[in-house]
């Protein structure tokens, strides 16, 4: 009796941070899925020599995928599609849909600070923004507590929010 008494104060102890530990897993994997989409997406567009667009779908259980027109939320979900136009329309005939990834959400936020809600990569890897590009990312109803940072180059870094720049000055 007293070993299981003695159990239960230790789990009781031991959930708190077990908890803790479950969201910031949540939260990095999260991250460095949209990362991968976007490396995927920088790949493509250099291995095929022409633009790809990742880009956050009007609605993604539709048969026809559009773009959604604006907004900042990452979190229901992506489509990556080759765009030998150079253009936001996945629907269009010389678009050909290469990944889509489903969102949750209920799960993590990833949000953009003035990020646009597609990203276009050049036949050389290269980002159509002008500027870098920062997004958080956050546990549900928390404040963010991860960062990715996307450049010019279309390379991209993930760090937790305070210890990481977008701005180019910190590299890690």
């Amino acid at each position: 009796m007293v070993v299981i008494t003695m159990v239960a104060i230790l789990m009781a102890l031991a959930a708190p941070s077990f908890s803790a530990l479950v969201k910031n897993t949540r939260v990095w994997s999260f991250g460095n899925e949209f990362v991968a989409g976007v490396g995927y997406a920088r790949a493509e567009a250099i291995t095929r020599n022409k633009c790809v667009t990742m880009c956050v779908p009007k609605n993604i259980n539709a048969s026809t995928l559009e773009c959604a027109p604006s907004g900042n939320e990452w979190n229901s979900g992506w489509i990556i599609f080759s765009n030998p136009k150079c253009d936001n329309v996945p629907g269009d005939t010389t678009a050909e849909l290469l990944k889509a990834y489903v969102g949750d959400p209920a799960g993590p936020s990833l949000k953009g600070t003035g990020t646009p809600i597609s990203l276009r990569f050049d036949s050389s890897g290269r980002l159509s923004l002008g500027t870098p590009s920062s997004l958080s990312i956050s546990p549900p109803g928390e404040a963010a507590t991860k960062m990715v940072c996307i450049d010019m180059m279309g390379r991209t870094r993930i760090g937790n929010v305070g210890s990481i720049s977008c701005d180019g000055s910190n590299q890690n």
